[in-house]
């Protein structure tokens, strides 16, 4: 039955243009309506969060994300600041719970698929515009396989030496640099 949808699709399209050619009035009063009702069927807004967050890796790009964009887009410069300021922001607490992130418990995020602490790269800079960018991955990963935590909720799986060393430095997207110019450390080269 697809091929329905895309017609009923097609059809409410051409109605709506037409209406809104021959009675601007009523095309506006029909899609106010059709906006209040909705089409039904879609997750909530805190169901989207939830599952855009539902490994550690995720909750870790997260919870960098809301530091930075609570920071004037500054990632933190560590862990603990990290941790101290979602535990002390109202705000990101709010965000945090929308993303089912448990506040009292927020140290087993920081944990991989490797039961080892996820690295990070600290005090990335960025803009309400940014392209996505590398926050963090594991030490040792699963099987070959090293998963890199990316903004926005991305996860890629790494099984190349070279891909992650460019990952890690924070060249992603066809070989795009973003954050790598910026005074960044990564947790490795603070243990050094």
């Amino acid at each position: 039955m697809p091929h329905l949808h895309n017609l009923w699709v097609r059809f409410f399209l051409s109605s709506v243009l037409w209406l809104t050619m021959r009675f601007p009035s009523i095309a506006l009063l029909c899609l106010f309506s059709f906006s209040i009702v909705g089409c039904g069927g879609g997750q909530s807004i805190e169901g989207g969060l939830a599952a855009a967050s539902k490994e550690n890796i995720q909750r870790c790009c997260a919870m960098y994300s809301i530091y930075a964009t609570l920071n004037n887009y500054k990632g933190p410069a560590s862990k603990e600041k990290l941790i101290e300021f979602l535990s002390t922001s109202e705000l990101a607490q709010k965000r945090l719970e929308r993303m089912n992130v448990d506040i009292s418990d927020m140290e087993s995020a920081f944990i991989g698929r490797d039961d080892e602490e996820l690295e990070f790269r600290w005090g990335i800079e960025s803009t309400p515009v940014s392209p996505a960018y590398v926050v963090c991955w594991e030490k040792m990963g699963v099987d070959g396989v090293v998963q890199v935590g990316i903004t926005g909720g991305t996860i890629l799986d790494v099984e190349d030496e070279d891909e992650l060393a460019d990952l890690k430095k924070g060249i992603y997207s066809s070989g795009q640099s973003y954050g790598d110019s910026m005074n960044t450390k990564t947790q490795s080269e603070e243990n050094q």
